[in-house]
């Protein structure tokens, strides 16, 4: 069978009915057979022991490591290698060194959750011993957040501020603030304001670690004090996957595509059964569609990407390695949230405008779905 976009897009419709709804009383044997494995697919990419598929985490590997394995079952090739995996890098920014640290009497304090390194601060090292409330010339200072009235403050980093100004005016070598007020009063520092640098170190102390690690010496002992700060590159390593289906004559080819990536697993599971299994386990039985039926004119890629949390670095990645030309891709279909359809059947098509011949697909295919379109390639998803 000689097959062309408009019945690609039956196709496509067809996967799409069955992953949105329960395979009907009266069903023939096929549709079940394909509703069981688009069921299955989606129970295994959204279970626990792959935990919530985070970009660059141990779950992202299980789940490219299965989705690869598919690719495999169904006899497709890889794409311009010998593994199904494209690994690429995401690049998440800065994050706390490895070899950073913060003790007092030598004991370990989390910076970033017990201490954090104020912005305005300059140099990455105190090392010395202090006492809270005793300012010694040329030493390193401890200086209580109510010392400093930024407890009351309504500004209580510029009070901080203010208050780090004047301790080096009087000698101090580096600054210790520490929360003896109350947890609330820690510092969030996801948005600080802009201050002018200052000449020496500045830390902040929160209120639990000031309990556990400053308060039992108060009034004591001298605290011993060794920190060191730095940060370093925080990439993770990811990996798309991909799967080739040639075709002999074929002069185009088409790119279909879903995100595979989620949350991942933090203090919350996110399992991420529509965000995004389903639009993959689509992806997966469309490519099982597709393989069985002769598809003359196109060569196909299906793309399982990582990253969708991270700007989309891992569409970027791979299509910036991508051999096609523009002029040889005729389309790209980008699945997305496929498992969940509403009482009125509402299914969403984004960037039909992008090319003529999309236009009138839809209706052709429409399989009882009440049709949501959008003519721009722009907007909501990775599909701009």
């Amino acid at each position: 069978i000689r097959i062309s976009l408009v019945a690609l897009f039956c196709l496509l419709e067809f996967v799409l009915l069955i992953t949105t709804a329960r395979a009907q009383k009266g069903a023939d044997k096929n549709m079940l057979a394909l509703a069981a494995k688009i069921k299955h697919d989606i129970d295994i990419l959204a279970s626990d022991s792959l935990e919530g598929r985070g970009a660059g985490m141990h779950g992202e590997a299980l789940a490219a490591d299965y989705i690869a394995g598919r690719f495999r079952e169904l006899g497709l090739q890889p794409y311009k290698s010998e593994q199904f995996l494209h690994d690429f890098l995401i690049k998440e920014g800065r994050k706390v060194g490895s070899f950073a640290y913060f003790k007092l009497n030598e004991q370990n304090l989390v910076i970033g959750k017990d201490v954090v390194q104020l912005p305005y601060g300059h140099g990455d090292r105190i090392l010395g011993s202090a006492l809270p409330f005793v300012d010694e010339t040329d030493n390193i200072w401890m200086v209580s957040m109510k010392a400093a009235k930024a407890e009351t403050s309504a500004n209580p980093y510029q009070a901080l501020y203010d208050k780090a100004k004047d301790c080096i005016q009087h000698g101090a070598t580096a600054i210790l603030f520490f929360n003896d007020a109350e947890a609330s009063k820690d510092l969030n520092l996801n948005h600080p304001p802009k201050l002018d640098a200052l000449s020496v170190p500045v830390v902040f102390i929160h209120h639990k670690a000031y309990v556990n690690f400053i308060k039992p010496f108060m009034h004591k002992d001298w605290i011993d004090i060794d920190a060191r700060f730095g940060y370093e590159d925080a990439n993770l390593s990811a990996h798309n996957v991909v799967a080739f289906l040639p075709k002999e004559n074929a002069t185009a080819t088409l790119l279909l595509t879903a995100d595979y990536d989620f949350l991942g697993q933090n203090e919350k599971h996110y399992p991420g059964a529509n965000e995004n299994a389903s639009a993959v386990a689509a992806l997966l039985n469309l490519a099982e569609l597709i393989k069985n039926t002769e598809l003359h004119q196109y060569n196909v890629l299906f793309m399982a990407f990582s990253g969708s949390q991270y700007n989309h670095q891992g569409r970027v990645a791979l299509l910036n390695d991508l051999t096609i030309s523009a002029g040889h891709i005729s389309g790209i279909i980008d699945l997305g949230s496929l498992g969940r359809l509403n009482t009125s059947r509402e299914l969403f098509l984004n960037g039909l405008g992008t090319a003529d011949s999309w236009k009138a697909l839809p209706d052709k295919c429409n399989k009882g779905f009440v049709l949501k379109t959008d003519s721009s390639g722009y907007g909501w998803g990775g599909y701009s």
